[in-house]
């Protein structure tokens, strides 16, 4: 884990070096903060971000969670060494660690994130860990402007596994498919709180699984929470 932190941060400050006529910009944004209600408990998640560099090389540091009142449930941390390969595409390479009560698995992560056709935010992430497990992940989301203050966001994510991992309760193939939708108010261009919903369906073995656990292979959660950046 330190050489990887080391060697993005020396990659990202020999490219600054090397264009020393751009300045080393910093930015923080939490996309989502928010907290999620369906049939039982509610629980707060986000996805948040910071990264440091230039416009063409930046490092990266990605969190995305889930708590309740207890105990967070699960963590994902990502951190890439980011280079942009045209003006609407970057290419992501770094480590990405996932948290579970179980099990922690730890990523060789490379991602293509850019703007597709129809100004489609996309994410698509291809793992490898350990004993040569493969996991891959597809995010979509795009905007849809009301007014001049009021933004739609519909969003989608899929995750894939080529193995199973019993100790997390994971099948193999298509394991989760989340869909929302969220209704933000712009207070500023930084700043915005929003409400929306969000549906989470479980596939083959893990749905399976969930059921057996007695959790339900689907979700439907309201949601609520705020967005910003700096």
């Amino acid at each position: 884990m330190k050489k990887i932190i080391a060697t993005l941060l020396l990659t990202t400050f020999s490219a600054h070096a090397d264009m020393n006529d751009e300045p080393l910009l910093f930015s923080f944004a939490a996309e989502e903060l928010e907290y999620r209600r369906g049939t039982g408990d509610g629980v707060v998640t986000w996805d948040a971000k910071a990264w440091l560099g230039t416009t063409r090389d930046r490092v990266f540091l990605r969190s995305e969670g889930e708590a309740d009142s207890d105990e967070i449930e699960e963590l994902e941390t990502t951190l890439v060494w980011s280079h942009a390969v045209s003006p609407f595409w970057n290419l992501n390479l770094g480590w990405r660690g996932d948290w579970q009560p179980e099990r922690r698995r730890n990523w060789f992560a490379a991602e293509m994130e850019g703007l597709a056709p129809g100004f489609i935010e996309t994410r698509l992430s291809v793992l490898a860990g350990s004993r040569g497990r493969w996991a891959a992940r597809l995010e979509l989301e795009t905007e849809w402007k009301l007014s001049r203050t009021w933004e739609l966001k519909p969003s989608l994510e899929m995750d894939w596994r080529d193995e199973a991992d019993p100790a997390n309760g994971l099948g193999d193939g298509l394991t989760e498919t989340e869909l929302g939708l969220r209704l933000h108010y712009k207070i500023r261009p930084d700043l915005s709180p929003y409400l929306g919903y969000s549906v989470t369906r479980l596939s083959g073995e893990t749905a399976r699984n969930a059921r057996v656990a007695g959790q339900r292979g689907r979700k439907r959660e309201v949601v609520a929470g705020l967005s910003f950046w700096f």
